[in-house]
């Protein structure tokens, strides 16, 4: 984490890879995550991934500095076997 900004590293195999954050999620398999409203956000990233390369996600997710549920927006590219991502929340949305 820096900042506001949260790296997040996925394979394809839905695995947790590297985490800005919450480092108690790596090479926990992530298929059933969800976020706030009940989105399969991983699930979305992956399909979007293996479509277009990359894209734009925007899921809700408890803020781990401020607790608030925020709306998160994160950009995120297929590598190979791994999708690179990046957030940020979105306070007061």
């Amino acid at each position: 984490m820096d900042r506001d900004l949260y790296i997040t590293v996925i394979d394809m195999n839905w695995v947790c890879v590297a985490r800005g954050f919450d480092p108690s999620l790596l090479g926990k398999n992530l298929t059933d995550s969800k976020d706030l409203d009940g989105k399969l956000f991983i699930k979305e990233r992956i399909e979007v991934a293996k479509a277009k390369g990359s894209g734009w996600q925007d899921y809700k997710f408890t803020d781990p500095l401020t607790k608030d549920k925020e709306l998160k927006a994160l950009y995120f590219e297929k590598y190979g076997n791994i999708i690179l991502g990046c957030g940020a929340y979105k306070p007061g949305n």
